[in-house]
């Protein structure tokens, strides 16, 4: 049978999330899809908590995609729905499937089924449900229901299924290698499959946009929806994703869990610009994008079909990219609490300070973690190792000297400028002295930032610090 996807006045995604573990990248890469196709379409995108796995299901999981979502700024419209909190909604509705004799109880035990399991890999066949139980007459299966232990099972018809994906084209399934699937265990709990597709019609759910691990779920829900009375939503199968060593992303694998891209200081804007270039790829391919220019390109049927590459020198460059332009207030507001050395310090200095530095450092980091780093030499004077040897051929000592008879100048131009005029030199032979002198280093920061943020008195201890350093 061929499968035509419901007409809708409004599009309505969700992100439907299991809190059963750590939030992997690969999910938040789903929630942004979702999120950009909604927005760009003027529709609503959807949370729901698929927590109906009691056992694996924990609070602070759930808590851990809310704050990921807000973390990316990645506001729902609806939600969360917490699936745990409807088993009376799936109950009322599994019971007419079951009058109707769509859905039968199964007595089968796991030992018995795991038998059936190993016959037919002994046989090379499919390891397909024998139907044992869908011949039980239904008076006699409800008589043993209460007495014995069961789960119910959906009776597939048909020979095949074939739906339109919207990233794939048609798309069919052999029904006879799927067989009647368990849609509520033995413990009364609906299964996933079961328990989606009810949420599905009730959300009015347009479209499920999803990871290609779920292409074998989508024949099951689509059959619970018809056995309801309900057209299915357009479903769009998003590529793997394949970690950099070219095996499928998983949780070993550096950085994927998307706690790891928080903590390890990445900005939330190259974030969400890194998990939109996973799959798809604008057509100008102009890469580095805001939100908006996200918004206004992104296009569903231009996702790509080949498996995606999670390359995390991609997402480097993008996090460089956004922290080397981005405004002294966004850097304070993210990278405030990457800042632990001298975090007392810091959080001591008036906010035009705390700006002057972030004006400073922005465009000298790579992540929010190189922060603590570079704020280092603002606060602390200690020559760094190989300076001495760094400097062998320059005239360091008659820089600082004429520096610290420079040091009350209003600018490092003026300062500069003076200390030229007493020694004659210029260009790098000039300014590297100089900047070994203020701050101990090579590199880093401008120098009108040092200059500009020690006071006079810090100045002269620093020359003077110097100084002893080169003599010793």
């Amino acid at each position: 049978m061929e499968i035509t996807a419901r007409q809708f006045r409004e599009v309505r995604v969700r992100f439907a999330p299991s809190p059963t573990g750590p939030l992997h990248a690969g999910n938040m890469r789903t929630a942004v899809f979702n999120w950009l196709y909604a927005k760009s379409a003027g529709g609503k995108f959807i949370l729901r908590i698929e927590d109906t796995d009691a056992e694996r299901s924990t609070e602070g999981y759930s808590r851990e995609i809310l704050e990921s979502l807000a973390w990316l700024g990645i506001g729902f419209d609806e939600g969360p729905h917490y699936q745990s909190r409807r088993m009376d909604i799936y109950r009322r509705i599994i019971a007419p499937m079951v009058a109707k004799n769509r859905v039968y109880p199964c007595f089968c035990s796991a030992e018995r089924l795991e038998e059936d399991r190993r016959e037919a890999e002994k046989k090379s066949r499919p390891p397909v449900y024998p139907g044992r139980c869908a011949s039980i007459d239904p008076e006699k299966g409800r008589e043993r229901t209460k007495t014995e232990p069961y789960s119910l099972r959906f009776r597939i018809a048909g020979d095949d299924l074939t739906f339109h994906d919207a990233i794939r084209g048609p798309v069919t399934f052999n029904l006879h290698l799927m067989g009647d699937f368990i849609v509520v265990r033995s413990n009364n709990i609906p299964t996933y499959n079961f328990a989606a597709a009810v949420d599905d019609i009730l959300m009015n759910i347009s479209h499920v946009i999803r990871g290609e691990d779920h292409l074998s779920n989508t024949p099951k829900q689509i059959l619970i929806m018809k056995a309801l009375g309900f057209p299915p939503p357009v479903y769009a199968h998003l590529p793997l994703i394949l970690a950099e060593d070219g095996t499928k992303l998983s949780k070993r694998h550096a950085n994927s869990s998307f706690r790891d891209l928080i903590d390890g200081g990445y900005l939330p804007e190259a974030v969400l610009n890194f998990l939109v270039l996973i799959g798809w790829h604008p057509a100008d391919n102009v890469e580095e994008m805001a939100a908006d220019d996200m918004l206004r390109k992104f296009a569903l049927e231009s996702v790509s079909l080949r498996p995606a590459h999670y390359t995390l020198e991609k997402l480097d460059w993008l996090n460089r990219q956004k922290l080397h332009h981005i405004a002294p207030e966004r850097l304070l507001m993210a990278g405030a609490p990457f800042i632990k050395k001298h975090a007392m310090a810091f959080d001591a200095l008036p906010l035009h300070s705390k700006l002057f530095l972030m004006s400073a450092a922005r465009e000298n980091i790579a992540r929010l973690t190189d922060l603590d780093a570079e704020m280092t030499p603002f606060f602390e004077y200690a020559p760094e190792d190989g300076l001495k040897e760094g400097l062998k051929e320059y005239q360091a000592e008659a820089v600082a000297a004429a520096l610290r008879g420079a040091n009350t100048a209003p600018d490092i131009a003026a300062a500069a400028k003076a200390v030229q005029a007493a020694t004659g030199l210029k260009g790098k032979t000039l300014y590297l002295p100089l900047r070994a002198a203020l701050t101990g280093r090579l590199h880093g920061p401008e120098l009108k930032y040092f200059y500009g943020f020690l006071s006079p008195p810090e100045r002269e201890r620093r020359i003077g610090l110097f100084l002893e350093y080169l003599r010793s």
